[in-house]
């Protein structure tokens, strides 16, 4: 009965009093607005930038995976090494993909040092001349937002190290074998009547082998044309790349000399005695 009595008597007290100006100021509305305004801005801009968001959403939640960066700038893919002439300038082009959202106009490479090239854009490519290079390095390249790296590796051009005529001479002269010439200077002699097979070694593995009309086949770094029977004199022009894109260098137009190019000027008929 005195419990009951001193909780009336407290409670006709503090009738008129307000506890909840004692009480902390009460901010969760203002939290779960807040909240509800950010999905909803962050609804928009996947909306309006699905792609972007997405990938920043996938770079979020998967940390330890190795997501490419979105970029607004995108270009067509391209090879991240690539082997260039050594102490030779190179074209370098890069091309927008057709799916890219930004088509700035123009790009830039950074090259090993301080030098940078700038090029503007046209028909949604750039294109550099990069000066010689003569150690390996690697080139920036940069496209609006889009920044790529490329392993460049100088190599000198392939090179013929050796080059015979293999004559299998007319019938009637009676050769159980046949002779194996070596070509210098360009020029061979050969028996009216004869069938030549021209046969040389590159300095580097080959790729491919142009020798006009004539079939080649490759064996490494050796290679070997088709027979063509010398019935007057001719000129046979030999081209070649390596394993790793690069041709031999065009040479100086020299008389009756054997070039880089492999070109051999006009074999001379020799009649039997």
């Amino acid at each position: 009965a005195l419990v009951e009595a001193a909780m009336k008597q407290v409670d006709e007290r503090i009738a008129d009093q307000d506890f909840d100006d004692a009480v902390p100021a009460n901010r969760y509305g203002i939290w779960l607005a807040s909240a509800i305004s950010i999905l909803a801005l962050a609804g928009l801009l996947l909306s309006l930038v699905s792609d972007a968001s997405q990938n920043a959403l996938a770079r979020w939640i998967s940390p330890w995976k190795a997501v490419e960066r979105y970029t607004f700038a995108q270009l067509e893919p391209d090879a991240e090494k690539i082997i260039v002439p050594y102490a030779e300038s190179f074209d370098l082009e890069s091309e927008l993909s057709k799916s890219t959202e930004w088509k700035p106009e123009k790009a830039t490479v950074k090259l090993p040092g301080k030098t940078r090239l700038s090029s503007p854009r046209e028909n949604d490519a750039y294109a550099f001349e990069v000066p010689p290079q003569k150690d390996e390095g690697e080139l920036k390249l940069r496209v609006g937002d889009h920044v790529r790296e490329i392993e460049v590796t100088p190599l000198a051009r392939p090179e013929l190290t050796n080059l015979v005529a293999k004559l299998r001479l007319p019938d009637y002269l009676r050769y159980e074998s046949d002779s194996v010439i070596p070509i210098r200077g360009g020029t061979v002699s050969v028996v009216q009547g004869a069938k030549a097979t021209f046969t040389g070694t590159a300095s580097r593995e080959l790729a491919e082998i142009q020798s006009g009309d004539l079939g080649a086949t490759i064996d490494g770094t050796a290679f070997s044309t088709t027979p063509v029977e010398v019935t007057e004199p001719i000129t046979k022009t030999i081209s070649w790349s390596d394993i790793h894109g690069l041709r031999a260098k065009a040479p100086l137009e020299r008389d009756s000399s054997f070039s880089r190019s492999g070109r051999l000027p006009d074999s001379r008929r020799t009649h039997p005695a």
